[in-house]
């Protein structure tokens, strides 16, 4: 009877296919590890550059404007006369104050109904846009 190669191993087939995985398996950790450290690098050096007035908004998407620093916690002022205290963890962002929509003034004061509607012509006296 004859005997079959696959019956002939001797058994260290499946060695390379462990060493494979344990390669992947190390290399995931790995990866995971180095997220992390810099996660957290990039939280830390967002905590220190927080200020008193400092626009943030909290992971919970909760915003606000600084009040006070401490090592752990910051106090965030969420209403005018509203102070609530936060650890510092949990600030999601600092908002950049020249991005921001709220604090762009615009002048509306010779602004009629439509004037910033597309195409009106009306917006921009220069504007290459003509009414027909």
């Amino acid at each position: 009877m004859p005997v079959l190669a696959a019956q002939q191993s001797s058994g260290f087939g499946s060695v390379p296919m462990l060493i494979i995985i344990a390669v992947l398996f190390g290399g995931l950790i790995y990866m995971q590890v180095r997220a992390r450290k810099r996660m957290a690098a990039k939280q830390a050096a967002m905590v220190s550059d927080l200020a008193i007035g400092s626009k943030v908004v909290m992971i919970s998407g909760l915003k606000g404007t600084v009040a006070g620093v401490s090592k752990d916690e910051v106090e965030v002022e969420i209403a005018p006369g509203v102070i609530s205290t936060f650890v510092t963890k949990a600030i999601g962002s600092i908002e950049n104050p020249s991005n921001a929509a709220d604090d762009i003034a615009v002048d509306r004061t010779n602004q009629t109904p439509g004037d910033d509607i597309i195409g009106s012509g009306k917006s921009d006296p220069e504007s290459p846009i003509t009414e027909n």
